[in-house]
């Protein structure tokens, strides 16, 4: 009897320190919720390699919660936090909200980061620090991305999924003004390219192995100080070359594996005398 009384007062003595948040509990349930772990009132996906951190230590320090994940953190002389890359690990979105205070913060990777939702974007403006944000790989979607209006980000790099007319609204009202703009490979329709027009001040744009048409290219005449364009792998013709030669203050333009024919190119280049054509069939 003697041993199964010991044991029983071994159980009370942990469930009494587990009450006072001395310790946390152990839990062997195989049911894990990826999206918890700060506040210690449920598991994590990294649940066992943390049980035995105490609490208060775990919530109060938002640079050691991420290093516990296998997170890299980068620092400047005075040791504030500049850098954090957490590509292809355990973070959550709740993990997101403890970057507020990293009033250095500039450079943030989520790459892969498959735990990381919609959820945990509405935590990112606040780090106003921010220049840089990959998003690849996450599990956001363009509801998500609508709450990186304002960021102004020099580099955002978003899920292929989101490479839609939508996502390119709320992309280009996330990211810095720029005079230049490269739209590569996105599957947005004549629609979709309307959207440029929230690149105020654009000079030079550039776009490939887009699928729009002729009708598309009427959106670029919103684009008053537009002076270089580049258009490569577009299935557009003649007809789009009637919306470019009403932009008079375009002084190049250079056209790649297009549909365009040589009496088009002349046609347009007596409507834009001062303009350099470069045409590669």
């Amino acid at each position: 009897m003697a041993p199964r009384v010991a044991c029983r007062t071994v159980c009370v003595v942990a469930l009494l320190l587990a009450c006072l948040g001395c310790i946390e509990p152990d839990n062997t349930g195989n049911s894990v919720d990826p999206n918890a772990r700060l506040d210690g009132t449920m598991q994590g996906p990294n649940f066992r390699k943390m049980k035995n951190k105490l609490l208060p230590q775990f919530a109060g320090n938002a640079s050691a919660a991420l290093e516990e994940h296998g997170v890299e953190i980068r620092r400047d002389e005075q040791g504030r936090i500049i850098g954090i890359n957490c590509r292809d690990t355990e973070i959550t979105d709740a993990h997101l909200e403890r970057l507020k205070p990293m009033i250095r913060l500039e450079r943030l990777d989520l790459e892969s980061c498959h735990y990381i939702t919609d959820k945990g974007m509405v935590h990112l403006p606040a780090v106003r620090s921010l220049r840089r944000l990959s998003l690849r790989g996450t599990s956001i979607t363009e509801a998500g991305l609508a709450h990186l209006q304002g960021m102004e980000l020099v580099s955002l790099r978003i899920p292929e999924s989101l490479r839609t007319d939508i996502g390119l609204q709320h992309y280009l009202r996330a990211i810095a003004r720029r005079s230049r703009f490269h739209l590569d490979g996105w599957q947005i329709t004549d629609a979709g390219l309307g959207h440029l027009q929230e690149l105020v001040g654009l000079q030079s744009l550039s776009i490939s192995d887009v699928p729009i048409t002729d009708a598309g290219l009427a959106a670029l005449l919103e684009l008053s100080e537009l002076r270089s364009i580049g258009l490569r792998n577009l299935a557009i013709g003649d007809a789009g070359l009637v919306h470019l030669a009403r932009l008079s203050s375009l002084n190049q333009l250079v056209l790649i594996r297009t549909g365009v024919t040589a009496t088009g190119i002349q046609s347009l280049q007596a409507a834009l005398p001062n303009c350099r054509i470069v045409v590669v069939y």
